[in-house]
């Protein structure tokens, strides 16, 4: 007498992800539904390959996450796919405050995920207007010097240029010694 074994549906859904611009792919993961005998991902031959269309090129939108290959005889697949967000950096946090002390702590003005910008520019002005520090790309953080001197305590002005078309982000820094 020969039995026959009717494979149990399996569905698996590509997890939604997000990414900034200018930055790689996340690792792309999934859920299950309908493993049997307390089963998990662990016992199927072959895990699902996860692909995309979005490069770290890509501009801003959403894209599709595919999932395919499962194997296993004990399982029928069916997919469904997530998406990709790739957008700017929101919430940029713009410190108004740092302490170049040199003693390693906060001795520069960091904008962390400014580098997601890569055509932007940064403008520190005095109070009387006059540009003390100018940087394309954001390649390196502030130190509170002008011309290789220190400035001294006291609080400055900047304007940040995304060049994403949106509105320069504008405010001030303390440098605080």
């Amino acid at each position: 007498m020969t039995s026959t074994v009717t494979p149990a549906p399996l569905i698996i859904t590509a997890d939604d992800k997000e990414r900034t611009l200018n930055k790689p792919n996340p690792v792309f993961t999934a859920s299950y539904k309908g493993f049997v005998n307390n089963e998990t991902a662990a016992q199927l031959t072959n895990l699902p390959i996860y692909t995309t269309t979005a490069t770290i090129a890509s501009p801003e939108g959403k894209y599709p996450i595919t999932a395919s290959g499962a194997v296993d005889t004990n399982y029928t697949f069916t997919y469904v796919d997530g998406v990709l967000t790739v957008k700017r950096t929101q919430n940029i946090f713009i410190p108004n405050t740092f302490t170049p002390n040199g003693d390693g702590v906060n001795d520069t003005w960091l904008i962390k995920d400014l580098d997601a910008y890569p055509n932007c520019t940064v403008s520190i002005f005095n109070r009387s207007g006059q540009t003390l520090f100018y940087l394309s790309n954001y390649a390196k953080a502030w130190d509170g010097t002008y011309n290789g001197k220190d400035l001294p305590s006291g609080v400055y002005y900047y304007v940040i240029n995304l060049n994403t078309g949106d509105k320069p982000l504008s405010g001030y820094v303390a440098i605080i010694r």
